[in-house]
Parts: structure tokens; sequence; C-alpha cells
């Protein structure tokens, strides 16, 4: 039963929309399509913190447990999160959720304590 509860408090948490708007991200927006070169910090359960590795866009990011320039995010059914890990790779951020997100989750969560969360998309 507990573990019923932590997964409604985490589809809850996960489908309440920020209203408040960054005003770096709103920069980032202006340029769109433009790809920010990213490493992945860890993950699970297609949670992710990532680490942006571009210095123009490090406003996007804070620091988090001894990591510097990271947000949290997450991952839709179209990336392979296992192929990420260990590797720098260039996405798209986003404040807007374009993802399809009907595939299975496993129910751990990640422990992010900060509040810089974006949705991103590989660049091709």
């Amino acid at each position: 039963m507990k573990k019923f509860v932590y997964l409604l408090c985490s589809f809850f948490i996960l489908s309440c929309e920020r209203n408040i708007v960054d005003p770096l991200l709103d920069k980032e927006t202006e340029q769109k399509g433009q790809c920010v070169t990213v490493s992945y910090l860890t993950g699970i359960c297609r949670q992710a913190v990532l680490k942006i590795e571009d210095p123009a866009f490090y406003g996007l990011g804070e620091q988090w447990n001894d990591h510097e320039n990271v947000f949290f995010t997450v991952l839709g059914c179209q990336i392979d999160e296992a192929s990420l890990k260990g590797r720098v790779f260039k996405v798209t951020i986003s404040s807007k959720d374009t993802s399809d997100r009907n595939c299975v989750v496993c129910q751990a969560a990640l422990d992010y304590t900060g509040s810089k969360r974006y949705f991103v998309t590989l660049c091709e």
C-alpha cells in the first residue's frame, strides 16, 4: 500500500505544471532549435540529472550535490536512457513537455532537491 501511495504522489508531482517563468529559459526558447551540450550525470527510471557542458548555457543549471550547472529532466519514451550513461551529447532544452510519456516506468524516484527542471529532446 505504501508503494502505491508513493507512486500516486510521484505521478501527481510530475503532472503539475510550473507557472514560474525563468528569464534565462525564455532567452533560450527565443533561439529555437539551438542544441546544448550536456552529459548524463545520474538517473533512474527515466529521471535524470544532466550537466550542462556549454559555458554559454551555464545559467540554465544550478548547483546540486557538489555538481555545478545541472538540471533535472524526465526522459521521454523515445530516448534510450542506457545509451546516454557516461556520454556527452546534445539536447534542446524546453519548459514545455513535447515528448510521448506513454511508456512503462519503474517506481523508483531520483532524489533531486534542486529547482531547475526542464524537458529535453535529443539533437540529431
